[in-house]
């Protein structure tokens, strides 16, 4: 891998870690995982192809066993880390699916588990909708203006069917 390459990989996680540590300024985090994502893919590439130019085949299961070697230790690190500071720093209960979200990472396959969950990167990075706090019962007593607007929308609706 090249200088440039390693350095716009460090770029990119330095964009993802600022994002999430809340960073005012810094509001490139999804585009830091596409660039770390795109370079991932160039590695990847790089190495099986390489491979099948030294050895004129490529053992995949070689490959899977040589990234296990390089990457669970850190995640294991990460693993732990996580859940020590979570029982340590959060109240009781904070994170009660910490467990499960751990075991779909380890097991990488955590991006289908929130998937499945139906929580995505898109959801959190949204801000919430001003209605999401209008109950079923659409009563014209609200006070903001967005309630104010939901009610009269749904009464005159209402009265032309």
């Amino acid at each position: 891998m090249s200088r440039a390459s390693t350095g716009s990989g460090a770029f990119a996680v330095v964009a993802v870690i600022a994002y999430h540590a809340g960073v005012t300024h810094v509001t490139g985090g999804f585009l830091g995982v596409d660039v770390f994502f795109c370079l991932s893919g160039f590695l990847i590439t790089s190495l099986l192809l390489g491979e099948a130019r030294h050895t004129g085949t490529i053992r995949l299961g070689q490959f899977w066993a040589r990234r296990a070697r390089r990457l669970l230790p850190a995640l294991f690190l990460v693993l732990c880390f996580v859940g020590l500071l979570s029982w340590l720093a959060s109240p009781q209960g904070t994170y009660p699916g910490l467990r499960l979200d751990s075991l779909s990472t380890l097991l990488y396959v955590a991006n289908w588990h929130f998937i499945l969950e139906g929580s995505t990167y898109f959801k959190a990075a949204l801000a919430p909708s001003p209605l999401t706090t209008r109950g079923p019962s659409r009563s014209k007593s609200s006070s903001t203006s967005c309630g104010l607007c939901s009610s009269s929308c749904s009464s005159s609706s209402a009265r032309r069917t």
